[in-house]
């Protein structure tokens, strides 16, 4: 449904501004978009590993 919305809405600023517009804002939302797909990916891989450091920890702390 929200993608039926975006072409939608895409084709629309497209015909109405002749393209331009349509083009840079498509590439300004990809631009926004892979950011947000870094920094997710990179507080997931800093938080399992400061889980996993935490956890060996909690068990070579067990061991002796």
């Amino acid at each position: 449904m929200g993608r039926f919305l975006v072409k939608k809405i895409k084709a629309w600023m497209s015909s109405e501004q002749g393209g331009f517009f349509d083009g840079s804002m498509y590439d300004l939302g990809m631009v926004l978009f892979s950011l947000t797909a870094l920094l997710l990916i990179a507080g997931l891989l800093y938080g399992a590993i400061n889980s996993s450091t935490a956890s060996m920890v909690h068990v070579f702390s067990n061991l002796f």
